[in-house]
């Protein structure tokens, strides 16, 4: 099937998803947005599984429990600032673990189809949610140390309407 997206405002999804992910475990969220954080062009359901997807991935990795920062930002994006895509508007959602980091041998590939860590896990999951991303015309990247935890950007397109917040002033 094909996506479908509708103009929506990410936090209250991102909020949603991440605090679905988490409940129930040790590891609690930590969210910041900018207030003037652009609309995006996104089909709902499966971005929120992608969300749910990175955000239990945090979780499974931080054994003793912690917290998963998610925050976004807007980003305008020019020829050549990043190899895989195009200029114009994105927001970047950013989610970051505390857990020990992915060793740097296997970060490569982590979104190989079928690559797993996990004893039982079928390894589908980081794969998908890249695939997920690119139809949205989006990419995620992922940075990784043991020291500071793992991080995965999300680039998604921001769509050509205005914030929420400008749309509730009334135009002169």
């Amino acid at each position: 099937g094909g996506i479908r997206c509708k103009t929506q405002d990410l936090p209250p999804l991102l909020r949603q998803s991440t605090t679905f992910a988490l409940s129930g475990s040790n590891v609690s969220p930590d969210f910041s947005f900018p207030p003037d954080l652009w609309l995006c062009e996104i089909d709902e359901a499966p971005i929120a599984q992608v969300i749910q997807n990175i955000v239990i991935n945090a979780k499974q990795a931080m054994t003793t429990g912690g917290t998963v920062f998610v925050s976004a930002q807007n980003m305008n994006l020019n020829p050549g600032d990043h190899p895989l895509l195009k200029k114009g508007r994105y927001v970047r959602i950013e989610i970051r673990d505390q857990g020990p980091g992915i060793p740097k041998d296997i970060l490569p590939r982590i979104f190989d189809p079928f690559f797993t860590t996990k004893p039982k896990g079928n390894g589908l999951g980081l794969s998908i949610c890249y695939s997920i991303v690119q139809k949205h015309g989006g990419y995620i990247d992922v940075k990784s140390s043991p020291e500071t935890g793992t991080t995965f950007l999300l680039y998604l397109q921001a769509s050509s309407e205005v914030s929420q917040e400008k749309k509730s002033e009334v135009q002169p």
